[in-house]
């Protein structure tokens, strides 16, 4: 007899919620029964699964290798499953108390997760929305099924995920309006590779192309500060004479032509292409489809509104 048929439904919540709590009262209190009938369940489950699933740490329980690999696929086959009973075999928003996970840089952050938290209180009260902001230009992340969608730059070329393109965005060099530079009228190639730069390290092919770009011209930039946060990074040019590289739409968004001054580039830089993805085993996920598309909608209306802005 295989193991799926062995294995009981309610042992696989049971289990999603171990992982989430990482304790066997606090799970117990959740569902609603002793923590002793909790044990018993883990017991079962440790046996059915050949792996202690959970283990004592100095901090507290911890979900070993095996029981991470397992939670993301244990947790989607769980949702999609309640999603394809469903009355009517769509994902209910407005009552559902899902929560999706998305991983994402800085930029995506920043120009998304504000508007995607506002449409959520108004069509998906209960819906929850966790946003890891890592460096995602790999897919070592993806590979534990933790993530829902994701937001960034990197095209994966692997079979098992599908992406969408978003927008495209251009980098543009920043100053602050008290650094000497902004009075300068544009930015040659010689100042641009002297000036100390302050660089964003979780927008890393960005910056392998600047310094790419500059290599193939027999230059080099000088890099004061790196930080992973694109806003700590335009705060950190507009305060010094740092300058820095960065995505236009970003500077638009968030109104800060007041506070500096854009130049294009001294040289040739590849425009830079904001990509959604997500696993191919997700497509016909109600719920995944649901956030696919919010998400979408509002990638839509920012495009037109940077495009009528640019206009002006």
């Amino acid at each position: 007899m295989s193991k799926v048929s062995q294995l009981d439904l309610n042992l696989l919540i049971l289990l999603d919620i171990l992982l989430s709590e990482k304790s066997v009262t606090a799970a117990a209190q959740r569902v609603g029964i002793t923590q002793s009938a909790m044990s018993h369940s883990l017991k079962r489950l440790r046996e059915m699964l050949n792996d202690p699933l959970l283990v004592k740490t100095a901090g507290g329980m911890e979900p070993t290798l095996r029981a991470k690999q397992l939670h993301g696929p244990i947790r989607s086959a769980l949702n999609q499953l309640t999603e394809l009973v469903s009355s009517d075999g769509r994902f209910d928003s407005f009552n559902s108390k899902r929560e999706f996970s998305v991983l994402c840089n800085s930029y995506s952050a920043l120009l998304f997760l504000p508007e995607v938290v506002n449409k959520l209180a108004l069509v998906a009260p209960s819906v929850g929305l966790e946003a890891s902001c890592e460096d995602n230009d790999t897919s070592r992340n993806w590979l534990s099924n933790r993530h829902d969608v994701t937001l960034g730059f990197q095209l994966l070329a692997e079979e098992k995920y599908v992406q969408q393109t978003l927008w495209q965005d251009e980098l543009v060099v920043v100053v602050g309006r008290q650094n000497p530079l902004a009075s300068s009228g544009g930015m040659s190639l010689q100042t641009f590779a002297t000036a100390q730069h302050v660089s964003i390290s979780d927008l890393n092919d960005c910056e392998a192309a600047i310094d790419t770009a500059l290599e193939n011209l027999a230059f080099n930039r000088r890099i004061k500060i790196k930080s992973c946060h694109l806003d700590a990074v335009l705060s950190m040019a507009t305060q010094s004479e740092l300058i820095a590289t960065v995505p236009k739409r970003f500077v638009q968004a968030h109104s800060l032509e007041e506070d500096v001054v854009m130049f294009l580039p001294p040289c040739e830089l590849p425009a830079i292409t904001l990509y959604m993805g997500w696993e191919i085993d997700s497509e016909f996920d109600f719920g995944n489809q649901w956030l696919r598309n919010l998400i979408s909608d509002i990638a839509y209306s920012q495009n037109k509104a940077f495009e009528q802005k640019s206009a002006q």
